[in-house]
């Protein structure tokens, strides 16, 4: 069976992030996420902007949302050295809750 974009189904890396060195994380960290995000197809949805609490446990401060081809690249990326390495120059400067989720089909989005 071909699989076309309308067939494709993508995954979201979704990072809340509260920052502790926001000058460290600006040029030491995220410029480098950002290529391990691409390299294995990733792309940014949503990087720092506005945060608006709606409802339920208060939101970070600050969230990003990665899109990805498939889980199955995303999966490939977290369990990557790069990834891994990547994460812990983080941890210099942000605290963080980190989830991924499967997105709809492109042809089945409503």
């Amino acid at each position: 069976m071909l699989v076309t974009a309308l067939d494709s189904q993508p995954a979201y890396f979704i990072a809340e992030v509260a920052l502790t060195d926001k000058d460290g994380y600006v040029n030491n960290f995220a410029p480098i996420i950002t290529k391990v995000f691409n390299k294995f197809g990733g792309f940014h949805l949503s990087r720092g902007g506005e945060v608006l609490q709606v409802e339920g446990q208060e939101a970070s401060s600050r969230v990003a949302i990665i899109e990805f081809p498939s889980l199955a690249k995303a999966k490939e990326m977290i369990a990557s050295i790069d990834y891994k390495d990547v994460m812990e120059i983080g941890r210099k400067y942000c605290t963080y809750r980190v989830y991924t989720t499967e997105g709809l089909e492109v042809g089945k989005r409503h």
